[in-house]
């Protein structure tokens, strides 16, 4: 282990570098480290709208969901054993080839991001903080327990995630089971979610620096991934599978996208045979749940009187990247460089993909929430903004990453301008649902300027998709 973890550390470096540069790539702790001192010089006109307590809460809450998104690697891991990355292969395919063990090799991707997001996330953050000390005052003491509480909350997320999706790969029906019973555990301790750290106990840990929420912490982070690595089977058996040949009746249903009917019946193909469906599911159902677990936090928790349907609205469109995430994932791309067709068809056949994947599951689940908390007179609002802001995310996503969007998004470059594209937009129409219910025509005419401006801004991008991406290749 002591010389297979540096070597996945190296690995993992050349390959998020090779997408941009090692200077490019090397500057993104210094990003967050900049990002965390300006919020820290600027926390007292944040103090004067929310508590220190309670922003200390939200960061634990989008370090555990970071620390969740990072830690479903056993799905992409399991990609990587079945597929190669056109030349490439990686070090967790090699017991296949190698007296290796799966179940260290695993293991070792655990420990290997533990390491790996924490030097690129963590430190930075609170090296921030640290260094705004001169002119916040904050105390040291205070910061260290902070980052003690924040890295237990990023690995209990990555934790949590390791063994659910290890368990989904092993046995999918306990899986689907075991996450229908901390949905409903959800919706049942919904009204009272006001002591969240019942369900995360590191904030609780945060709050009342009680030794029994940190053991319960540790014992956690501990036992899941080792219960993650014991599933993890010792030897790995190619599936093979006979299919019926359905390509034409496919191609059919997709008549009405014209020119694009072959590529989407070919990428529905793909999805159904990689069974990848349930691995998209997850992505973006489980974050959606955790935001309606959210909406009651704030509602009933902060008692923060503002437009949620519309803040939600704008959030599912932002989960909506991982999606598209996914369908870059599913298999790999350097046959079609055999084939006619461009990297820029294959990116908007799956932006159509995308909208038919998502848009209905979105628009369950924004209605869910105005039905849920009783706010339903905002509804066509938030319908009109989920639909605006879903497609305008991937389209800006896709502009910016082409077919590479897990490694590209690293790139600082390519992150700040996903910032300023991306999230000013949702920031915008956050603010203004602030207002909704004290300045009802000021705030609708001010997200209706921000959605006008998001729809010119898809038609310019989706444009730009050809000249950007028309040269590029299939192969990495």
């Amino acid at each position: 282990m002591r010389t297979l973890i540096p070597l996945m550390l190296k690995e993992e470096f050349r390959f998020h570098a090779s997408h941009s540069n090692r200077f490019i790539f090397l500057s993104f702790p210094l990003i967050v480290c900049i990002f965390s001192f300006a919020t820290a010089v600027t926390s007292p006109r944040i103090f004067e709208e929310i508590s220190s307590n309670q922003l200390i809460q939200m960061v634990h809450l989008s370090i555990f969901l970071y620390g969740m998104s990072v830690g479903a690697f056993a799905f992409l891991g399991m990609q990587i054993v079945e597929r190669r990355f056109s030349r490439r292969n990686f070090l967790v395919a090699m017991p296949s080839l190698l007296p290796m063990s799966y179940k260290k090799t695993f293991f070792g991707l655990y420990v290997r991001d533990v390491i790996f997001y924490v030097i690129l996330l963590i430190f930075p953050l609170i090296l921030g903080l640290i260094i705004s000390v001169p002119i916040t005052n904050f105390r040291m003491i205070s910061i260290g327990f902070l980052f003690l509480a924040i890295l237990l909350s990023f690995l209990l997320g990555m934790s949590v995630s390791f063994f659910m999706s290890a368990l989904y790969i092993r046995a999918s029906r306990i899986f689907i089971g075991l996450v229908c019973v901390l949905v409903v555990a959800l919706i049942a301790y919904g009204l009272s979610v006001s002591d969240v750290g019942l369900l995360i106990p590191t904030i609780k840990f945060q709050f009342t620096r009680d030794i029994l929420f940190f053991v319960e912490s540790v014992l956690l982070i501990l036992i899941l991934p080792f219960a993650a690595t014991l599933l993890t089977q010792e030897k790995h058996e190619m599936k093979v599978g006979r299919f019926k040949s359905v390509f034409a009746e496919f191609e059919k249903r997709f008549t009405f996208s014209k020119s694009y009917s072959t590529l989407l019946a070919k990428e529905f193909l793909d999805l159904k045979r990689s069974k990848t469906y349930g691995k998209i599911f997850f992505s973006f159902v489980v974050p959606l749940i955790f935001l309606g677990f959210a909406s009651f936090l704030v509602k009933y928790g902060f008692d923060v009187p503002v437009g949620f349907n519309t803040i939600y609205g704008a959030m599912v469109g932002f989960f909506g990247i991982l999606i598209y995430s996914w369908l870059n994932n599913v298999d790999v791309t350097d046959y079609l460089e055999t084939l006619p067709v461009t990297v820029p068809q294959l990116i908007k056949a799956r932006l159509i993909v995308f909208a038919i994947l998502t848009l209905w599951i979105s628009t369950i689940f924004v209605v869910g929430i105005g039905v849920v908390n009783g706010d339903l007179s905002f509804i066509w609002l938030a319908l009109l903004v989920m639909f605006i802001t879903s497609m305008y995310m991937v389209i800006t996503i896709a502009y910016l990453t082409g077919l590479r969007t897990n490694t590209s998004l690293f790139a600082p470059d390519v992150m700040l301008k996903f910032w300023i594209l991306a999230l000013l937009p949702d920031v915008c129409i956050t603010l203004l649902s602030f207002t909704l219910y004290s300045n009802l025509a000021f705030s609708i005419l001010g997200i209706t300027i921000v959605c006008s401006m998001l729809i010119c801004a898809s038609f310019i991008l989706y444009r730009g998709i050809e000249q950007k991406w028309g040269k590029a290749e299939f192969m990495v």
